[in-house]
């Protein structure tokens, strides 16, 4: 059975620690609490269970205000309450202190928890952090390291307004990274968002020469992977005239894709403006030797490159010293076609009637005859806007069926 302490010593601590060697000493209650609270104020004692040879300073109360030195564990248990607590009101200091100085290195603060949080800090200053970690070494380490053997290594939380739940900061000179993500065999950098407005990873450029918002650099793979199972997967904004929400840049010696798109029931690539006398794709061609600033094909008779538009010109081609536009084999158009006139011997024909094609008061027909009949040609072409159909004229009569070519423009 443990024995119980005398309730009644009063006795200083200094003056308890002088019994004679080798005589069973006792500490009063009041000594010990002094002595615990002394090792809550910063004096730094392993929490790790041990046990060393006894020595003359083992055994002995901790000393408010002194330096006190031991050889083996000191331990502070107990059933209610904080095991150890400490309290400082001056500046810059700490509550509680843990201090490291083996040649091999171990841990200036351990904290370990059974079925909770292993250590935990909280603040309430302004911009004030509830853990801080703070590397001074010359060759570099780690502020905060985080490991986990199944879970998440570091994980951060927020519930404040436009705030990080993990938020890192580069103050370096020469650059370095305010948050890096690597894997050996997984996502160096993952994040989520169940907000329909908002982004699982947001990265803002603020540097006066311009820089990365987020950065992806891989020697085999992908730099920058984003997906989404209800909305986009990655995206970029700007507001920096002449800038690119998202750029693409390929600098492989062989040629890749600046920019690439697939869709597996949808559309590749797709560019959408609103701005005035802008493009909703545009593509430029910079080679010395010549290129395609838009390129587009198919492999399975679709359409290489299709323009359409509501009211305006579906595809424009300008040049101001070459070819505006360059056909290289079959071109179809679709107010172009033929019409027969419909002569016989016992009842001849000088006319025919396309209908059903759209018309303008300025559009312009163009019509000729596909056989040679001696005398007759095409005498003139009447147009009817209103009921999209117009009337082909021959210069005579004739009695066989003769194919009439006709073009629109306008």
């Amino acid at each position: 059975m443990t024995e119980r302490l005398p309730e009644d010593s009063n006795a200083p601590a200094h003056e308890a620690s002088a019994a004679p060697e080798g005589s069973a000493t006792r500490y009063g209650r009041r000594a010990l609490m002094l002595g615990a609270a002394a090792g809550g104020a910063g004096i730094a004692a392993s929490l790790v269970a041990g046990a060393a040879p006894a020595e003359a300073e083992n055994g002995k109360p901790i000393l408010l205000g002194m330096a006190n030195s031991a050889t083996a564990t000191t331990a502070v248990t107990t059933t209610k309450g904080t095991g150890v607590e400490g309290t400082t009101s001056h500046g810059g200091r700490s509550g509680l202190a843990g201090i490291d100085t083996s040649p091999g290195g171990g841990h200036g603060t351990y904290g370990r928890s059974t079925n909770g949080v292993g250590a935990y800090g909280q603040t309430s200053g302004y911009l004030q952090a509830g853990v801080y970690g703070n590397d001074v070494s010359s060759d570099g380490g780690y502020g905060v390291q985080g490991n986990s053997l199944e879970g998440d290594g570091v994980y951060g939380q927020t519930a404040a307004y436009q705030h990080s739940g993990v938020y890192g900061n580069d103050a370096s000179t020469d650059g370095g990274y305010g948050v890096q993500g690597s894997s050996a065999n997984g996502t160096g950098v993952q994040g989520t968002t169940k907000h329909e407005a908002l982004s699982g990873v947001a990265g803002i450029d603020h540097s006066s020469a311009g820089g990365y918002g987020v950065k992806g650099v891989s020697d085999n793979g992908t730099g920058v992977y984003g997906s989404s199972s209800a909305g986009t997967g990655v995206e970029g904004t700007t507001t920096t005239d002449g800038a690119s929400g998202t750029a693409g840049i390929d600098i492989s010696a062989g040629g890749g894709h600046g920019s690439y798109g697939r869709s597996t029931n949808g559309t590749g690539a797709y560019g959408q403006t609103v701005g005035k006398g802008q493009s909703g794709v545009e593509g430029l061609d910079a080679s010395t030797g010549g290129g395609f600033g838009v390129y587009g094909s198919s492999e399975n008779g679709g359409i290489g490159v299709q323009g359409t538009s509501e009211a305006g010109v579906g595809v424009s081609a300008a040049s101001t010293s070459g070819a505006a536009l360059q056909v290289n084999g079959v071109a179809r158009f679709s107010r172009s076609g033929s019409a027969i006139v419909a002569g016989t011997a016992s009842n001849t024909a000088k006319s025919v009637t396309i209908t059903g094609v759209a018309l303008s008061a300025s559009s312009l027909i163009f019509a000729t005859a596909q056989d040679h009949v001696a005398g007759v040609g095409v005498a003139g072409v009447v147009l009817d806007s209103v009921a999209n159909s117009f009337t082909v004229y021959l210069t005579k009569p004739v009695g066989i069926s003769l194919t009439i070519a006709w073009f629109v423009i306008g």
